[in-house]
């Protein structure tokens, strides 16, 4: 499912924690000009696009804003994703159950494609994502299994 430009932008300004003013100021353009960018009213032209893009505060949406696509290694993320620093953090932790769990999910998910037992719309999916959100809906389930596992060795 790829996003409208208009909501993208309104994504963006607030993973940044900005007001539409500012973007306007960014674009040095009425404010009521870039309300109607967000509303999807009006089309933002390239050189107004490059003037987002290129922010400072935006820089590592761009990628996702052009492309809907996300490379945290290269510090290019979406809103609301995890910062590179953090990712970076997880990476160092491979030993760690949350690391290993989403490795072998992804693993699997990508093996269940490959043997055709599904097939993921291509512009959406995300294995990541979807082993993160197993791994935190099933936690609990495993913590509780490994809980009771060892209450009956003691």
């Amino acid at each position: 499912m790829s996003i409208s430009f208009a909501n993208k932008l309104k994504l963006v300004r607030t993973a940044i924690g900005k007001n539409q003013q500012f973007f306007a100021d960014i674009l040095d353009i009425p404010v009521e000009q870039y309300l109607a960018y967000e509303s999807g009213e009006r089309e933002v032209c390239a050189e107004e696009l490059k003037a987002i893009c290129s922010h400072p505060d935006c820089l590592r949406y761009t990628l996702w804003v052009m492309t809907d696509q996300t490379n945290a290694l290269a510090g290019q993320i979406a809103p609301g994703d995890p910062s590179p620093l953090k990712l970076n953090e997880q990476t160092n932790q491979k030993s760690s159950f949350d690391y290993q769990f989403i490795e072998t999910t992804e693993e699997a998910l990508q093996l269940f494609c490959q043997l055709d037992w599904f097939i993921p719309n291509s512009k959406t999916a995300n294995f990541n994502n979807c082993a993160r959100l197993l791994l935190k809906d099933l936690k609990g389930v495993i913590e509780l299994h490994y809980q009771t596992k060892e209450d009956e060795t003691t």
